[in-house]
């Protein structure tokens, strides 16, 4: 019964971060969009700017379980989705100021900031549950 419950905490962890992972770059894009004429470049510079962060959460990922120790990966990952969560908190306090057109270039960065360590961190913890998962058995 315990391996069982163990399965079903893993499968919760990983289907919640890919539910997350491919959520918040529709979400971000369909903000994004309209401010810059919502034309077909800007949805392409989106994807792109999202593609290449999933390369660098895989590789973040294999880093970490090739050259760090399970504790020291475990408290680099707590630290980088502390930090994450930090700056989404901030880019929500800015979400007001970012209505008026001199800030929109801050907000933006503000926004895509905090939406690119969320998108970082729940997708290092996909490939890292699913390597614990493997070790486990």
């Amino acid at each position: 019964m315990k391996k069982f419950t163990g399965t079903r905490l893993y499968a919760c962890t990983i289907f919640l971060s890919a539910f997350l992972l491919f959520q918040v770059q529709p979400i971000i894009g369909k903000m994004v969009l309209p401010w810059f004429g919502g034309s077909a470049s800007v949805w392409t510079v989106c994807l792109l700017f999202f593609q290449s962060l999933l390369l660098l959460g895989y590789l973040y990922a294999h880093w970490s379980i090739r050259c760090l120790c399970p504790r020291t990966g475990g408290l680099t990952h707590m630290a980088l989705l502390g930090a994450s969560l930090a700056w989404a908190a901030q880019a929500v306090d800015w979400i007001a100021l970012g209505r008026q057109p001199a800030l929109r270039i801050g907000w933006l960065a503000l926004a895509l900031g905090s939406a690119a360590l969320l998108y970082f961190g729940a997708l290092a913890l996909f490939g890292l549950s699913l390597r614990q998962f493997v070790r486990r058995g």
